[in-house]
């Protein structure tokens, strides 16, 4: 058999999964620089850029210059000033947990900007007074499930009151997470300061208001409705890529084409163990793996 090539041609190029706000910013006055340890602020702060740039939502090359130049100077309180001038422009929320760890929102400078069917990363700036070393997570109406509740184990179909209507349905249109992976870790650290970085996925397009919050914990949200924000988040359509597939003699031939982030996002490492087998559909395995957590709890 003649061995083939494959030819493609699309309209535009694929379009980053990924997309970070890093040149225009809300006209929100920046928030009071905070004293803390330079340090190892600044040790995070290049962990943070690292992070970023693995997500390929890497800070720009300017920022990314001011911060690399800062590790050449001494360790001083402006030290800490400028890497928050370098990286508050980039936050979606200010997290504020006070010394009762009560955690409160408001909105950051960040461009609220996303793409249809693509993840879009945000830092979130977390003030730390209670020197808590919990998990933040991130939690909103609008990411919910989009599915029925089955009534197992009495019945795989959802009962009656469990049936989402369509507007419950167009309301839930994002998912939100923290990214917690290498280089960064999984809980707060506990200094004063320190940044997160959110992940958001939208599966529509224009104008959509998302209510967004934070906690350290159930019961840790701020009370007068002051652990979230709203945000009016402006999302650019995906766009059609249509692939031309010919064979070597310009006949038309059919291909295959596996397009993914890079990171497979779309499983976390008990995924990547069950999905070893090339004939199991990692969205049956997703599947399952959050209906196992939900109904057993593992």
């Amino acid at each position: 058999m003649n061995q083939k090539r494959i030819y493609f041609f699309s309209l535009f190029l694929l379009l980053p999964i990924f997309a970070f706000s890093q040149h225009e910013h809300h006209q929100i006055p920046p928030s009071a620089p905070v004293n803390v340890e330079p340090q190892p602020f600044l040790a995070h702060a290049i962990r943070l850029n690292e992070a970023l740039s693995f997500l390929g939502s890497a800070l720009s090359k300017a920022d990314q210059q001011a911060l690399k130049a800062l590790q050449d100077k001494p360790f001083t309180n402006q030290t800490s000033h400028t890497i928050q001038t370098i990286l508050d422009p980039y936050c979606l929320a200010l997290v504020h947990i006070n010394p009762e760890a009560r955690v409160k929102v408001t909105q950051g400078a960040a461009t609220p900007q996303l793409m249809q069917n693509g993840w879009t990363s945000f830092l979130v700036k977390v003030k730390n007074e209670a020197g808590v070393t919990a998990t933040l997570e991130p939690e909103s109406a609008n990411a919910q499930p989009v599915l029925h509740m089955a009534s197992y184990p009495l019945s795989p179909r959802p009962k009656k009151e469990n049936l989402l209507t369509p507007g419950q349905v167009a309301n839930r249109f994002l998912e939100i997470e923290m990214y917690n992976n290498r280089p960064l870790s999984p809980n707060l650290s506990g200094l004063a300061l320190e940044y997160a970085v959110v992940q958001i996925y939208t599966k529509d397009s224009g104008k959509r208001e998302a209510e967004i919050g934070f906690n350290i914990g159930q019961g840790t949200q701020d009370i007068g409705f002051r652990s979230s924000i709203s945000v009016l988040f402006s999302i650019l359509p995906a766009v059609k890529v249509k692939f031309d597939v010919n064979d070597d003699d310009g006949s038309p031939t059919t291909a295959s084409f596996t397009i993914t982030d890079g990171i497979e996002r779309v499983i976390d490492e008990s995924g990547k163990a069950i999905n070893k087998r090339n004939d199991v559909d990692y969205r049956l395995t997703t599947a399952q793996l959050e209906f196992r957590a939900r109904t057993f709890g593992r």
